[in-house]
């Protein structure tokens, strides 16, 4: 197991690495840091609760309010109430917030291409299968990942 523990820390250095580079390259000319980016993202998908974006970003509400703040002074978002209960707030994009989300999105999906386009098809392939594969893996819950053993250990014993 200490090779398999190795290669996925390798794994994680490397995509640091990539991740940072790729960060850098988009924050370049814009005022917005990573965690404003996110956020963007996210509203762009639709409006939220803040507590949904606290747990979704692994933030604390304190930073998560003073970052909101942040991008409603630029009116980018909005934060209201909810209907349904005034103690919780809804965050959404504004019309200008929708523009400045789509165009990083744009540019993102950008950036990939270029990348793909440079990579012959059987890498690319393998490239997006492997990315597949790591989303699944880590979005599969505890009841899931249970699952997943019970199956491998009756395959394992019918041999």
């Amino acid at each position: 197991m200490g090779a398999q523990v190795e290669a996925i820390l390798r794994f994680e250095r490397f995509y640091g690495r990539r991740l940072h580079d790729q960060l850098a390259a988009e924050g370049a000319g814009s005022e917005l840091n990573l965690l404003q980016r996110q956020i963007l993202d996210e509203l762009l998908l639709r409006p939220c609760p803040s507590s949904f974006l606290r747990w979704r970003l692994d933030v604390d509400a304190g930073h998560l309010w003073r970052t909101l703040e942040y991008l409603r002074g630029w009116e980018l978002v909005t934060v209201v109430p909810a209907k349904d209960d005034a103690r919780q707030r809804i965050a959404s994009l504004t019309r200008r917030g929708d523009r400045a989300a789509r165009d990083l999105q744009e540019f993102r999906e950008y950036r990939v291409r270029e990348f793909l386009e440079d990579l012959p098809r059987r890498q690319r392939w393998r490239l997006v299968c492997a990315m597949r594969a790591i989303v699944e893996i880590y979005e599969r819950g505890p009841v899931e990942n249970i699952v997943a053993r019970r199956l491998e250990d009756r395959d394992a014993a019918r041999g």
